[in-house]
C-alpha cells in the first residue's frame, strides 16, 4: 500500500509541475511576443469583447468596433492561407505568420470586404479589407484570433491576442540612445489609407533642446533621409511625414524607416510609436 501512495504522490508531484512548467512557458512566450510587439493591432476602434467565457460560450478572440469606413491591416507580415466567406466569420481572412522560428495563424472575421486572396504575401500593416458586420455579428466590428502554430477548427491552438497586441493603434518601440539609433523599417500606409507616415515620440533627457528624426529610404543600394522634423528631447510630440524633402510624395508600399539622431553625448530615453 505504501509502493502505491507513493507512486500515486509522485504522479501528482508531477502532474503539477508540468501543468506549473506549460502555464510558465506560455506565459513567458507570450509576454517575450508582447515585450517584442510582434504583433500590432489590426485596426482602429475600441475592445469590446475579450479572449474567454462570454454568454456561456468560450469567445476565442477579441473584437473591436468602430462605425463608418474603417480598414483592417496585416497584425504581422506573412501569408494569405484563406480568404473566403463563411456562414459563421463571415468574409474571413487566415493568414500565417512564421515569427522567431515560431508558427502562428491570425483570424479577420466579420468583414465587410476582402482586399487579399489565398497565396498572398503581406506585410505588416498592409491594408487587407475593411471591418463589416458580415457572418454570425450583431454590429460592426472586427473579429481577432490567433493561434500558435495554427488554427483549427475546434481552436485548439487559440491564445489570446492581449498578450501579444498593445491596445493602441500602430506599431510600438522603445529604448534609449546617445548618438543615434535606427528604427524598424514601416510603409507608408496609415489606417484611413492616407500615405503618410504618423510618428508619436516620448523623449526625456537630462540636457534640453530636440533631436531629430529622419525619414531614410534605401537609395543606390544605400539608406539615404529623404525627410526630417524636429522633436524635443524631453516631451511628447507627432509628427507627420506626407512627402520627402523633394517635394515628392512617399512611395506606397515601399519600405521606411525612422532614424533618431542627438546632437550631443546625453542619453535620450524615447518610446516612439508609428502609424
Amino acid at each position: 500500500m505504501r509502493n502505491m501512495n507513493t507512486k500515486r504522490n509522485h504522479f501528482i508531484l508531477s502532474t503539477v509541475f508540468a501543468f506549473l512548467f506549460t502555464a510558465f512557458f506560455w506565459g513567458s512566450e507570450a509576454q517575450a511576443a508582447a515585450g517584442d510587439n510582434t504583433f500590432i493591432k489590426p485596426t482602429e476602434g475600441v475592445f469590446t469583447s475579450y479572449f474567454g467565457l462570454r454568454n456561456g460560450e468560450y469567445h476565442y478572440g477579441v473584437d473591436m468596433a468602430k462605425s463608418g469606413y474603417v480598414k483592417v491591416i496585416a497584425s504581422a507580415p506573412g501569408t494569405v492561407s484563406r480568404s473566403y466567406l463563411s456562414t459563421s466569420y463571415g468574409n474571413v481572412i487566415f493568414i500565417k505568420h512564421t515569427i522567431n522560428g515560431l508558427q502562428y495563424e491570425t483570424v479577420y472575421a466579420h468583414l465587410n470586404t476582402r482586399d487579399v486572396g489565398v497565396g498572398a504575401t503581406v506585410y505588416q500593416g498592409q491594408v487587407i479589407g475593411t471591418m463589416g458586420n458580415t457572418g454570425e455579428s450583431t454590429g460592426q466590428h472586427l473579429h481577432f484570433e490567433i493561434h500558435q502554430p495554427y488554427w483549427t477548427s475546434a481552436k485548439t491552438y487559440a491564445m489570446d491576442p492581449m498578450n501579444f497586441i498593445p491596445t493602441w493603434e500602430g506599431k510600438y518601440k522603445t529604448g534609449s540612445f546617445t548618438t543615434q539609433v535606427g528604427t524598424d523599417t514601416i510603409y507608408p500606409i496609415s489606417y484611413n489609407g492616407d500615405n503618410d507616415i504618423i510618428v508619436k515620440v516620448d523623449s526625456t533627457s537630462a540636457t534640453a533642446g530636440q533631436y531629430k528624426v529622419y525619414l531614410q529610404r534605401v537609395i543606390s543600394g544605400s539608406w539615404t533621409s529623404v525627410a526630417q522634423a524636429d522633436t524635443p528631447k524631453t516631451g511628447i510630440t507627432t509628427v507627420t511625414f506626407t512627402q520627402e524633402d523633394s517635394g515628392s510624395a512617399l512611395i506606397p508600399n515601399n519600405q521606411y524607416r525612422l532614424l533618431l539622431k542627438n546632437s550631443d553625448s546625453a542619453s535620450v530615453g524615447y518610446k516612439v510609436w508609428y502609424e
